[in-house]
């Protein structure tokens, strides 16, 4: 099916007027009045279709199969292409390199060729995907949105040189566009406007796109494409999110304004083997490009430079830590450095007095949202990060005491105490895991940056028979001055946990600070699985401070997830009384006396775990991915069967004959677990 946009160009002029204006160029109502745009919805099917027909890592065979088809697209099209080969070491183990190609398709400015003095826009997007999945999601749907994007502007007047890249690598640290922004000039980066990144679009069960930049701040790009969704009535919210996981980073880091088009809920079936070509939505993956193509037609009406405007908006781009913004303790230096997208300067090398090896590493940060970029040191014990240093007096010029009022802004009031040269002044910051330190030295001050794991604390906790009706309503037994968080995870859990189970659970909601563990569950006492506790990080499911959803899907999907560790490991199904006759079975898992005779574990395992032993799973994954639902999953066998439950319920039934697919089919073997699936589904608001 073939659907038609029509956009005034006045759009341009309401985005330029929300970035503050635009100096030294033409009124932007000077351009052509209307623009007309055919998005073919069935083009972009057809791509997904190309796409999504065999698993795509970076470096498999897959991947370099996507690579050509992508190139040669291109090249059908018009544009000058070239393909981009690299072999960077990879985000978890310096014996694995990870390799990969970029697609790079080039249309130069009329008059120009590549190379010439034009603005520059990239457009990006990446075609690998995790091992054994289509990756129809994440991201064969950004990039069918990147390729009709393309068609759709190939003929167009164009004073802007327009460069469309699909990179490879992202799934493994945004390796590939790390690498490609390594390789532009300075004279190549003073000339780009920006960079729209294009990662999950067109997912069938979110509501709404969002427009996210590293800081939650517009870009210039970011307030057209805003503009231009209201005129094509996408569903994109009204206000930029934070957030640097994807590509964009790379380019942000590289002194280069950058915005991610994505979806607003992250999607169930995200970095699995159910990310599947019937999840996503071509004509709205065909409205996306429809706007990416009139936004860029916008730009392409006038004569004059972008650049000074995209730079008034966003002045200093580089890799930035708001309070927010994980450090990565604990990771190897490989793992930082593609996630901060950038490489770094080495100060020193050596051993310790303790014989371990010790590395600093100099990197640009911008802290707390300054304007100017710190040089601050990374230091690394035996490969992975232990501290950071930051040398602020010699870099602001500030003293200690205006220094920490600053800092303050960020982080609240400190903790002072008297030291050797002055105030130490501390700041524990536990839901971002960071612990900061500004102490006098004998020739200025620094700000030094460790990590705060500080563990679980333990909020409040509801028997759900006694909190919940029937129905799933909050009864009297919940104090009505209770916290809005715990309502709200009481909703949740009257959604997922179904009412003939909720006399044996305890929902314990806990924090154990953002991005960690999102649910846990366990028996309420610990030789006596009769009642089992189903824990809720708060902190995980809600944004700082409130109540608002940071992405309801992933929250949802825990608490199905660890709903899954409920319905298997209680006393009715594994009775971890019994004593373990057998001692060459480490794990209770892996022993039939302590099961139920029809124990939906034992059944799991006879099933699909018998030739494994305890902890041999994550072998397993690396040499058959397609065996496990999703990496996690290869832990051990109770996060196995629970993700696996999780894709059952959440997901449409699998047709496929892997056995991850014959994994999730288990589970209908069970009509009372295809009742509690339709309970929560029904929920939910998810059809099959």
């Amino acid at each position: 099916m073939r659907k038609k946009y029509v956009l005034t160009a006045a759009v341009l002029a309401a985005a330029l007027a929300v970035s503050g204006g635009c100096a030294g160029r033409k009124d932007a109502g000077e351009a052509e009045s209307v623009q007309s745009w055919e998005a073919d919805e069935s083009n972009v099917a057809a791509i997904l279709k190309e796409l999504t027909a065999r698993p795509r890592p970076g470096g498999s065979e897959g991947e370099t199969v996507a690579a050509a088809y992508i190139q040669n697209y291109m090249e059908e099209l018009g544009y000058e292409t070239s393909l981009m080969p690299f072999t960077q070491e990879g985000s978890w183990s310096d014996e694995q390199p990870v390799s990969g190609t970029n697609v790079e398709a080039v249309r130069p400015a009329d008059g120009q060729g590549t190379g010439g003095k034009a603005d520059i826009v990239i457009i990006g997007a990446h075609h690998d995907g995790q091992p054994a999945s289509q990756a129809a999601v994440d991201d064969a749907a950004g990039v069918a949105v990147l390729l009709e994007t393309a068609r759709l502007v190939k003929d167009i007047p164009s004073n802007i040189e327009l460069r469309f890249v699909s990179f490879s690598g992202e799934e493994n640290g945004r390796v590939g566009s790390r690498y490609y922004v390594e390789q532009l000039t300075q004279e190549e980066k003073d000339r780009i406007i920006g960079q729209i990144e294009l990662d999950e679009i067109g997912y069938v069960n979110s509501s709404f796109l969002r427009l996210e930049t590293v800081d939650g701040k517009p870009t210039f790009l970011g307030n057209l494409l805003m503009s231009t969704a209201e005129q094509y009535e996408l569903p994109v919210a009204g206000e930029f999110a934070a957030g640097n996981m994807s590509d964009q980073n790379s380019f942000v880091s590289g002194g280069i304004p950058a915005v991610e088009l994505t979806i607003g809920e992250t999607a169930y079936e995200n970095h699995s083997t159910l990310d599947t070509l019937d999840i996503v939505d071509a004509e709205e993956c065909a409205r996306a490009a429809a706007v990416v193509a009139d936004a860029l037609s916008q730009l392409s009406r006038s004569t004059d430079s972008y650049v000074e405007s995209s730079r008034a908006i966003n002045p200093n781009p580089g890799f930035q830590v708001l309070r927010e913004t994980e450090l990565w303790f604990g990771m190897s230096r490989n793992f930082v450095e593609n996630m901060m997208g950038q490489s770094g300067e080495e100060v020193s090398s050596g051993t310790d007095e303790f014989g371990d090896k010790s590395e600093i590493y100099r990197y640009p940060v911008r802290w707390f949202g300054m304007d100017e970029p710190m040089m601050t040191e990374y230091r690394y014990r035996n490969g992975f990060l232990e501290e950071i240093d930051i040398p602020y007096r010699e870099a602001t010029g500030e003293d200690a005491e205006t220094a920490a009022a600053r800092i303050g802004e960020a982080l609240g009031e400190p903790e002072i105490s008297e030291a050797e040269y002055g105030a130490n002044y501390e700041w524990s910051d536990p839901l971002y895991h960071k612990y900061y330190i500004l102490t006098p030295t004998e020739d200025g001050y620094i700000l030094y940056v460790i990590d705060d794991n500080f563990g679980r604390v333990m909020g409040s906790a509801y028997d759900l028979e006694q909190a919940l009706t029937e129905e799933g309503g909050i009864t009297d037994s919940v104090p009505a001055d209770a916290p809005e968080r715990d309502r709200k995870l009481l909703e949740l859990a009257a959604k997922i946990v179904c009412p003939e189970d909720r006399s044996m659970v305890r929902l314990q909601i806990f924090s154990d600070g953002y991005h960690n563990a999102t649910g846990v569950t366990s028996a309420v006492e610990y030789d006596d699985n009769s009642r089992m506790e189903y824990c809720l990080d708060e902190d995980d499911a809600f944004m700082e401070g409130g109540t608002e959803w940071r992405d309801e899907h992933k929250t949802q999907r825990a608490a199905v997830h660890e709903y899954g560790h409920v319905i298997s490991l209680n006393s009715a199904q594994v009775d971890i009384g019994v004593e373990q006759q057998d001692e060459s079975m480490p794990s209770l898992f892996y022993s039939k006396e302590h099961f139920a005779e029809n124990a939906y574990l034992w059944a799991y395992y006879e099933q699909f775990w018998k030739e494994l032993s305890v902890n041999s799973g994550t072998d397993r994954y690396r040499e058959a991915p397609e065996e496990f639902v999703s990496e996690y999953a290869a832990g051990n066998i109770s996060e196995d069967f629970a993700e696996s439950f999780a894709m059952f319920v959440l997901v449409k039934k699998p047709d496929g004959d892997t056995v991850a697919d014959r994994k999730v089919r288990f589970f209908y073997d069970y009509e009372e677990l295809v009742s509690r699936r339709q309970y929560i589904r029904g929920n939910l608001g998810l059809d099959d």
